[in-house]
């Protein structure tokens, strides 16, 4: 039971509900000049995105949702220390976020990634296309990119079902299973580890 001195918006009610199931809460609303991104959902700020120096997005940018994060696909990453649980008993992991790409350039554009080399869980912007990779591939889900728009994408990793991806609120596919993975990386974000970076704004990212 949680008590508090005064009533609580809806939003606040929500946000309470969401933190109590969130790995991982990036609001990204952070100071221009940020090298640690707060975790909404660990007052203890132990589990923080982080970045160093030149590689840091430039952070306090007009968001979705109040600031974001602007990455300039070049060397701006996020790192985390959330490991996902990527085995074949793990129930799987929700990942989401907004996100306004300044392009549809061809190639591989990591903005959420796990991979370590075997395309482990990641939401990746391929050209025009959203792209997964399930731990074994990575696959076109059927949503086009839309540049320099708000767009909130959502992939629902979930054993014994595959990826559910969603676009704006809207299930766009369901995908193939999803396939286990003995060694997957911490997340990223913007990238992934020193490649495939992403260029445009993120805000608001939830790991479930």
């Amino acid at each position: 039971v949680a008590l508090y001195k005064l009533p609580l918006s809806a939003d606040e009610v929500q946000e309470l509900y969401l933190s109590a199931s969130a790995a991982l809460h990036l609001k990204l609303d952070d100071a221009p000049g940020s090298q640690s991104f707060e975790n909404a959902v660990d007052v203890s700020l132990q589990s923080n995105a982080f970045c160093t120096g030149a590689a840091c997005p430039t952070a306090g940018v007009s968001g979705r949702m109040n600031q974001a994060a602007l990455f300039d696909g070049t060397r701006d990453i996020l790192s985390s220390t959330l490991v996902l649980d990527e085995s074949a008993t793990s129930p799987g992991a929700p990942l989401m976020g907004w996100v306004k790409p300044s392009s549809t350039s061809t190639g591989r554009h990591d903005v959420f990634s796990t991979d370590a080399g075997g395309n482990q869980l990641s939401v990746v912007c391929d050209g025009s296309a959203w792209k997964i990779a399930n731990g074994q591939s990575l696959i076109d889900t059927g949503a086009t990119v839309d540049a320099n728009q708000w767009q909130h994408i959502a992939a629902v990793f979930k054993r014994g079902t595959g990826v559910k991806f969603y676009k704006n609120g809207t299930l766009i596919s369901t995908l193939t299973p999803l396939a286990a993975a003995t060694t997957n990386a911490p997340l990223s974000i913007g990238g992934k580890w020193n490649s495939n970076y992403f260029a445009g704004a993120i805000d608001d990212v939830r790991i479930f």
